[in-house]
């Protein structure tokens, strides 16, 4: 098995896993550190916002110890949870969207039936 095969075998185990036990569903996760941060510095990060600091975290990382696995693991699996924080936020704004129109409609409509 190649190297690139293991590593990612081990951030589907973390990030399914023991990971997943220990600190919930990574999206629910990340949206708390966003809102936690948000609080405390003013700022407006989404999760997926707080995902790419820790990706960030791990290039820093890995430029001062290039040859440690965690950082390449924890990498990968970031890259993933980056994809569904990024797929909830979207998805969320759809719902909004589709929700104001629909409410947008019935008041429309609710005007037109009262004149």
């Amino acid at each position: 098995m190649s190297k690139r095969v293991e590593l990612l075998q081990e951030a589907i185990e973390l990030t399914s896993g023991d990971r997943n036990r220990d600190y919930g569903d990574p999206y629910e996760n990340h949206c708390t550190i966003a809102c936690i941060f948000n609080a405390m510095t003013g700022h407006s990060l989404t999760a997926a916002d707080i995902v790419k600091v820790h990706i960030a975290t791990k290039m820093a990382r890995m430029r001062t110890s290039p040859g440690k696995d965690d950082n390449y693991i924890d990498l990968m699996a970031y890259a993933g949870i980056l994809k569904e924080c990024e797929d909830e936020l979207r998805n969320a704004k759809a719902a909004r969207t589709t929700m104001w129109s629909v409410l947008t409609s019935f008041l429309r409509a609710t005007r037109g039936a009262t004149r």
